[in-house]
C-alpha cells in the first residue's frame, strides 16, 4: 500500500508540474481519487 501511495505521489507531482495547478487543487483531486480507491477496495469491486 505504501508503494502504491508513493507511486500516486509521483504521478500527482507530474500532473501538478504539467498543469501548474496550485497545491490546494491537487490536494482536493488527490483526496477524491484516494477516497474512490478506498471505496473500491472496501466493496471488493
Amino acid at each position: 500500500l505504501r508503494q502504491a501511495l508513493r507511486h500516486m505521489d509521483k504521478c500527482f507531482q507530474k500532473i501538478r508540474q504539467t498543469l501548474q495547478m496550485d497545491s490546494f487543487s491537487v490536494l482536493v483531486v488527490h483526496q477524491g481519487l484516494f477516497s474512490n480507491d478506498i471505496n473500491i477496495i472496501a466493496t471488493g469491486v
